[in-house]
This record gives structure tokens, sequence and C-alpha cells, in this order.
């Protein structure tokens, strides 16, 4: 299943110098995605990424996910194509 947009699904609110995406999830996507995530934190192999983020988060985990576990396509998907409709938005403004 590839990601799509429809009509209706994302919102682009504009306010001055800065730009919000505002955007709903199917529910199976959902779903799918808490399953990955219940099923690799019960893993003994699962991989840290702390050490290569900015931020701290002091309770929880910071992990590396598999973004090719085909439990993920569809969100990973659907958040590029999200992340390249906020770009084209905010160049479409010439506000870089």
């Amino acid at each position: 299943m590839t990601a799509k947009i429809e009509a209706g699904q994302h919102f682009v609110h504009v306010i001055p110098k800065l730009y919000v995406l505002e955007s709903t999830m199917p529910e199976d996507m959902i779903e799918s995605v808490n399953d990955y995530m219940d099923e690799y934190k019960a893993k003994k192999d699962k991989v840290s990424a702390k050490s290569t983020l900015v931020g701290q988060i002091h309770k929880g985990e910071q992990l590396l996910l598999d973004h090719e576990d085909k439990r993920m396509v569809d969100y990973n998907n659907l958040i590029c194509t999200l992340g390249a409709e906020y770009i084209n938005n905010f160049n479409a403004t010439g506000s870089w």
C-alpha cells in the first residue's frame, strides 16, 4: 500500500514565520506501528539512538527503528509524503 494524501486529511496552518502541518493517520496504520513498537521494545537486541539525538528523554527510550519492517512501510511513506507537502508549501511562500 502506498501512502496517499486525500483531500481533507491534512491542513497547513500559516502563522507568520511558523508553519504547522496537521494530519491524521488511518487507524490500521496506527495499529500496525503500535504492534511493531510493542514487539521491538520487548527485544533484547534493540538499538538506542540517544547518542545521535539532540534532545534527551528522561522517561522512556530513544530507539532506532527499522524503517524497512513491513509494519512501518506505510507510516514511513506517509511521513515522507507529508514532509514533501510541508516543504512545497514552505517553498511556495518564498519565506526561505
